[in-house]
């Protein structure tokens, strides 16, 4: 058998330089991963709002937020009380989310933002909330409403990306989910 080292030498390079690629790839993907949707809420946490649904907003909302349940159980009773409310008792409830997401929550708030049909003020919290998130968990979501069509935060999306990046990429996706690969690599947290 006749071996020609050369040969070798470039195969062994390139599967190297392949895993490296894959490696960053790889790293990119965790990096800009959207969590799983929480479970289902718990049938207590359901009664629980269920049961106090006669006391006025900010009594239900304060039986919600100081029970001795998990802060994704504080956001989804929250939630489950807001599409029957008007729009001030949304907003209400909006903020009161706000001060309660975690990373493991945000996915919840992160759908609502992408639904086009919450008024401003609602959509507001929303987009103020996901700014306050980790940039690995915000950058994602701001591309994702930045390519949605007709969406009324789709243009600050799209501005507020082109100012982290410094250049607006128009439509191209993929310049903007490369710009951003290469953001959250220098800018983790």
């Amino acid at each position: 058998m006749n071996t020609n080292w050369m040969d070798l030498g470039r195969v062994s390079g390139l599967c190297l330089g392949l895993a490296l690629m894959l490696s960053r790839v790889m790293a990119a993907g965790e990096a800009t991963a959207v969590r799983a949707e929480p479970g289902p809420l718990s049938p207590a946490v359901v009664e629980l709002v269920r049961t106090n649904a006669q006391l006025v907003l900010s009594q239900r909302m304060a039986v919600v937020t100081n029970a001795a349940i998990s802060q994704v159980e504080k956001v989804q009773g929250l939630l489950l009380m807001i599409r029957g409310e008007e729009r001030e008792g949304q907003r209400k409830i909006a903020h009161a989310v706000m001060r309660h997401v975690d990373d493991d929550s945000f996915v919840l708030v992160r759908r609502l933002l992408m639904d086009p049909g919450w008024h401003a003020q609602i959509h507001s919290v929303w987009m103020t909330t996901t700014l306050k998130q980790k940039n690995a968990v915000k950058m994602p979501a701001l591309l994702e409403l930045a390519r949605m069509e007709k969406h009324p935060l789709q243009d600050e999306a799209r501005q507020l990306l082109g100012h982290l990046f410094k250049t607006d990429h128009g439509e191209n996706w993929g310049a903007w989910e490369k710009a951003m690969t290469n953001w959250l690599a220098q800018h983790p947290e």
